[in-house]
């Protein structure tokens, strides 16, 4: 009772989500998959100013990580847990923006999964050789069901691993993105009201007019199919592209939800819009609408 009075609600529950956390990344079934989480708890603990409490739960998350297999990568992957719950914690106490801990997390995940391919390719292993097995296997066990034949599977598979291969810098910088909300979004849901005033991200998402422009140009020379015979700046142009797009797209649903958050089932239709994202049409959708509120409503440049 007295450790729960001094930890207080906040603190107790991200105690326990740790211990949750860290017990599940001592599984190797689990471990790639919780530690992306495992900043949370210490978000809440930067915010709660219990300086002391980060540390040791950065060191006990690194040796978790050890005895599953990280290897000299725990090392970094325990300072990047620490990093990430001091800069996003402090972000959220003295930031006047609700984007700022999402930036600075973004930048530090990014980091992390950069270090977790350096991991992997130490290890001796292909990582699109082993994307190209797991997605033949995939349409192998599928191809009835899905309607391909013999001869289209092994296209396919070409095209998925090129798009992959050519995406791979985009793909890391929205997991990154989609992990950092996360974390951001739990922290506050245990915080309470001790994350202090309430800054909403989707309602207030605005993008910089710039971003449009650079969408609008890469989109240009992407169906006109400008510098395809340099692969680094068609790489380039499509993970722009790429990007801009999935930015774009979160300000048609911020849009949406700005026009359908005061109903009754509100937070429903959030994410049953969300899930409507995965799919292709309504995301170029969501583009479209994002295109429009940013024309409709120019927004002032920082």
């Amino acid at each position: 009772m007295n450790r729960a009075s001094w930890l207080g609600r906040e603190g107790a529950a991200a105690g326990l989500a740790f211990l949750i956390l860290a017990a599940l990344s001592a599984l190797p079934q689990f471990s790639l998959l919780v530690v992306w989480l495992l900043p949370m708890p210490l978000i809440v603990f930067t915010v709660l100013r219990m300086r002391f409490v980060p540390p040791i739960l950065a060191a006990v998350a690194g040796a978790c990580l050890l005895a599953v297999g990280f290897g000299w990568s725990a090392l970094l992957f325990a300072l990047g847990i620490y990093f990430l719950g001091w800069v996003m914690g402090e972000s959220i106490m003295n930031s006047d923006s609700p984007y700022a801990p999402l930036i600075t997390g973004t930048l530090v995940l990014l980091m992390l999964e950069l270090v977790l391919l350096a991991l992997i390719r130490w290890s001796g292993t292909d990582i699109f050789a082993a994307l190209t097995n797991q997605i033949t296997l995939s349409l192998q066990q599928d191809q009835k069901l899905l309607g391909l034949s013999q001869l289209s599977t092994p296209d396919m598979i070409k095209t998925a691993v090129e798009w992959v291969r050519m995406m791979m810098p985009g793909l890391l910088t929205i997991f990154a993105f989609l992990l950092a909300t996360l974390n951001l979004l739990l922290a506050r849901l245990i915080l309470g009201q001790k994350a202090g005033p309430r800054k909403p991200l989707l309602s207030t998402w605005r993008l910089p007019n710039s971003v449009v422009t650079v969408y609008v140009l890469a989109l240009t020379f992407g169906l006109f199919g400008g510098l395809k015979s340099q692969p680094v700046f068609w790489q380039m142009i499509n993970n722009v592209m790429f990007l801009a797009g999935f930015l774009i797209g979160i300000q048609g649903i911020a849009f949406i939800w700005r026009r359908i958050k005061g109903r009754r089932g509100g937070y429903v239709w959030l994410v049953l819009l969300l899930l409507a994202a995965s799919i292709q049409l309504v995301g170029d959708i969501y583009i479209l609408i994002g295109l429009f509120d940013s024309v409709r409503k120019p927004t002032k440049q920082a």
